[in-house]
């Protein structure tokens, strides 16, 4: 049903201009300039200009069983193994998953290797009582089983080469494996053990129940202090701590997932840290709800990190803080593990995530960075102010029990709240940014909305914020598709208002949003970009903001900074003679 849907087309026109006289770029906007920068970027002299990859999207990849699938390893992008439930151990070639005979009906709960023709896995056969512990491993060929001469069963595996690998398990159990036997340890506890990482032979963490953390230093294996106050509303006399992951980029950058039980018997879910010295409780942003807890985490590096959830949920730390990432699964995941730009997350019922970089268009991969004198290359490093200034390019949804399309208003809207006729009604902003004066191959350092406010029912007021995945967006009009059923990014960034506000207010960082845009196929300078502003569904408030058909000049404004490499005609000067 369609309602109140204006088509009026009073436009005003856009300017986005790009001038490059004498090494000065100057970006013109909407009349007025907002530019005029250029010269070396802060920070490359010379080189190359780094490619910051936007993300894709995680995809479900076949995984030919119904299993849960416990851990994740691989020597490579082409030599991935996936273990699982009754004996289940896949592996993957780079083009698809195909089943192994593990020769065992037990759960398998880790998998590590040194190289792809020495892998172990590890876990429980519980068949016996009490569960006996299980130590596979394949040579390349064939996997078999090894004696690991513990009766518990085993949780985590991890080693520094082939004749130097640990594994871990219930009732505090300790292996390590030296190319020939394994061999109980004295690890200090009776609590299970759930992970293992380590950055060499004498630096190893095991994590476990009850927030145990061990660290084996080359000779004993040692308790570290860590922090109770990170449970619900203050940890609670009574809260119970558990990890169940552990990886670090180095031993003095460490990361332990879990979660935590308070005595209301709700579960959060949390991520400490290791600098060093000490472990602290990380700040983990987005919506997780009780009865949730990390399973897993593991990094390409010290700024790029992600942990996974029983609930489907995937994280992301890009060295500053932690976000949510889109999974599109609400199957619980429980061992995450990558290379070379490529991730995978597996879980229960044989979900098998996977996740790829996206690749900056072709020829953008490194761009040579030229020296001073410039000729017709140049770096530059740009800022944009671009403003919504048509009628059409700012509008919203309505999704409740009808579907109503609002172009031609005083105000936009954007958030949820509790509906009479339906459970929930949504409000999906679309603004439309025209003539984006940013060239091909730059990459965004920094995107921001600035909007005037006009009315806020109430706080927190909870949203995400997307691209249109276009290189070419268009107006919001009736025959055009409408801001919800546009397609959207990968990466969404949160947009929480914790507090009422007034005037002008600027969102969260969308750099990521904006470069996955910019790097799509087909972008050009001078393309239009799309936003779409989606309600997160625990919110309950929403929020007006001042739309191009109240005051233009107040309508949404969106500032872009970015850096670039452009090639321009040469300006050849005129000799004077006197």
């Amino acid at each position: 049903m369609l309602s109140q849907c204006f088509v009026r087309r009073r436009c005003r026109a856009a300017v986005g201009v790009a001038v490059v006289a004498l090494g000065i770029l100057a970006v013109i906007t909407a009349g007025r300039p907002v530019l005029a920068l250029a010269g070396t970027m802060p920070g490359h002299d010379a080189g190359t200009l780094p490619a910051l990859a936007p993300a894709a999207s995680w995809q479900l990849m076949a995984s030919g069983t119904m299993a849960r699938l416990w851990g994740v390893w691989g020597s490579s992008r082409q030599d991935v193994f996936a273990v699982g439930s009754s004996g289940v151990i896949l592996h993957y070639d780079g083009a698809s998953w195909h089943s192994m005979d593990s020769w065992t009906a037990g759960d398998l709960h880790a998998v590590w290797g040194s190289s792809s023709s020495d892998v172990f896995a590890v876990g429980a056969d519980h068949g016996t009582y009490p569960p006996t512990g299980i130590i596979l491993h394949y040579d390349g060929v064939s996997w078999r089983r090894m004696d690991s001469g513990t009766a518990g069963g085993l949780a985590g595996v991890w080693g520094s080469s082939s004749s130097d690998v640990f594994a871990v398990g219930g009732g505090g159990a300790i292996l390590h494996y030296d190319g020939a036997t394994w061999d109980s340890m004295d690890s200090g506890t009776v609590l299970d053990l759930k992970g293992l990482w380590g950055s060499g032979s004498s630096d190893v963490f095991a994590v476990g129940d009850d927030e145990t953390i061990l660290h084996y230093t080359g000779a004993t294996w040692q308790p570290m202090a860590t922090p109770r106050d990170w449970c619900g509303q203050g940890s609670p006399a009574g809260s119970s701590f558990f990890l169940y992951g552990v990886w670090g980029s180095n031993g003095d950058d460490v990361f332990a997932a879990g979660g935590c039980s308070a005595p209301s018997a709700a579960t959060y879910s949390a991520i400490l840290h290791h600098d060093g010295a000490a472990w602290s409780a990380a700040s983990v942003n987005g919506p997780h709800a009780s009865d949730t807890y990390f399973m897993s985490v593991w990094g390409h590096n010290d700024q790029d990190v992600f942990a996974v959830d029983n609930t489907g949920a995937i994280v992301r730390y890009d060295g500053a803080g932690w976000q949510p990432m889109a999974s599109g699964t609400d199957r619980d995941l429980r061992g995450v593990w990558g290379n070379g730009g490529e991730t995978f997350a597996v879980g229960g019922y044989g979900v098998i995530l996977h996740y790829v970089e996206a690749q900056p268009p072709t020829g953008c991969d490194t761009v040579p960075m030229p020296t001073p004198p410039y000729t017709n290359t140049m770096p530059i490093s740009g800022t944009v102010a671009l403003q919504v200034n048509r009628s059409l390019d700012d509008a919203y949804v309505t999704l409740g029990s009808t579907t109503d399309l609002y172009t031609d208003t005083r105000s936009i809207r954007m958030g949820g709240r509790p509906g009479v006729a339906v459970p929930y009604v949504e409000y999906v902003t679309g603004l439309l940014f025209r003539d984006l004066p940013v060239p091909r191959c730059a990459q965004i350092t920094s995107a921001k909305l600035r909007m005037n406010t006009w009315y806020q029912s109430g706080v927190p007021v909870e949203v995400e914020v997307a691209g249109q995945l276009s290189p070419q967006a268009d107006t919001f009009s009736v025959e055009n598709p409408w801001p919800h059923q546009r397609p959207k990014t990968a990466q969404r960034t949160p947009w929480t208002l914790t507090k009422p506000v007034s005037g002008t207010v600027e969102s969260p960082d969308l750099a990521t949003v904006v470069q996955e845009i910019v790097w799509q196929d087909g972008w050009q300078e001078g393309n239009n970009l799309a936003l779409v502003i989606s309600p997160v569904l625990t919110g309950k408030q929403t929020m007006d903001w001042q739309a191009y058909d109240f005051k233009p000049e107040g309508a949404a404004q969106l500032l872009i900074h970015y850096q670039a490499v452009v090639t321009r005609p040469r300006l050849y000067l005129p000799l004077v003679s006197h």
